[in-house]
């Protein structure tokens, strides 16, 4: 035990000071594990809740009351009851001169009269009972260690980083296109501008959400023959089963397969030789 253990929160200088003397006997403790194991009030630790905690250790405690000419006779390294509200680890007693381990400030160098003015005349003193296992401190492991034989995590964060930024750009901009949709194409009554930016959304949902099949009830019918082709062609790319509620012979034509309904219930299947003759429902199949 070289060096002091210093406290994280307020009232831990109890159990700081109880995993000093642990250390130097070969257990090797850290805060975060004490705390867990032996949570404490917001008011700190009394001393016997440490003479509890230590026997739970495997510790065998002695509490002791003396004056300052008996500091040189306890079995160190000891705790002292300090200020009247903390704890401290008396490493070493020369001459005069005592060493003492302070959670709240580190390692101190002090005289008999200085340590006078603080020492309330209370020691614990703590030896290695028949349980007591000492061990080595369990390594901690760095976030480079947790991830760094993870195959294809940074290129995942990489991916994942991107679809955020691209998430956010969409939430931006969105507000921005529905103003522009509703000044702009709404006003003038572009009814074809409008299809083809509702079949865009359609379309981008699709390749969001995965979604296998699209049913486009009359979609097209109000845009002219050039401009549905087009349409047609951008949501065939999205290499998905598309189900078309179609009367033109030109969509019809270009359809892999023709169904034919009536009365609710297909009464034919048309393949590419018997297209041209159906008309019906058109799909991707």
């Amino acid at each position: 035990m070289r060096q002091a253990i210093l406290q994280s929160e307020a009232a831990e200088c109890g159990l700081a000071s109880l995993a000093m003397v642990a250390g130097h006997h070969g257990l090797e403790l850290s805060l975060p594990e004490l705390r867990q194991r032996f949570p404490l009030s917001l008011k700190g630790a009394k001393l016997a809740q440490l003479i509890h905690i230590a026997q739970a250790l495997g510790f065998k405690t002695r509490a002791l009351r003396l004056d300052m000419d008996d500091l040189d006779k306890l079995a160190l390294p000891c705790v002292l009851h300090w200020d009247l509200n903390h704890f401290v680890v008396l490493q070493k007693v020369s001459g005069r001169k005592l060493v003492i381990l302070d959670p709240a400030i580190g390692k101190r160098v002090l005289t008999l009269e200085e340590v006078s003015e603080h020492f309330t005349g209370v020691a614990l003193e703590l030896a290695p009972g028949e349980t007591f296992a000492p061990r080595k401190a369990v390594p901690s492991i760095s976030v480079r260690q947790l991830t760094g034989k993870i195959t294809g995590l940074w290129r995942a964060l990489a991916q994942i980083l991107l679809l955020s930024i691209a998430l956010q750009v969409f939430v931006v901009l969105a507000p921005f296109f529905m103003q522009w949709v509703v000044d702009q194409v709404l006003v003038s009554a572009d009814r074809d501008l409008l299809t083809v930016l509702g079949l865009g959304f359609n379309s981008a949902s699709q390749l969001v959400f995965g979604i296998e099949r699209m049913f486009l009830d009359e979609a097209t019918s109000h845009l002219d023959i050039h401009n549905e082709q087009w349409v047609n062609a951008a949501v065939k790319q999205l290499d998905i089963t598309r189900v078309i509620v179609a009367h033109r012979p030109e969509t019809i034509a270009s359809a892999d397969r023709v169904l034919v309904l009536h009365g609710g219930k297909i009464v034919q299947s048309i393949d590419n030789r018997a297209r041209q003759a159906a008309t019906g429902v058109e799909g991707n199949q």
